[in-house]
């Protein structure tokens, strides 16, 4: 939450933003701490994914002659 410490720093950037994207409902709670609720429609949460690698099994083939 760099540059939006203070409620006059967060009240400056919901005026000249058209939208907040936080990665947790709890970082959106945390940035509306004492300030108005109204200015939540401004917001939206995206949750970060995890996309573990996919594994790759090699098929093992013996030949008998």
């Amino acid at each position: 939450m760099a540059g939006s410490r203070s409620t006059k720093e967060r009240i400056k950037l919901l005026n000249e933003i058209d939208k907040i994207i936080f990665v947790s409902k709890w970082v959106q709670t945390r940035f509306f701490e004492n300030l108005d609720k109204k200015l939540v429609n401004k917001t939206e949460i995206v949750y970060p994914s995890i996309h573990p690698e996919k594994k790759v099994y090699k098929k093992v083939c013996s030949f008998s002659r």
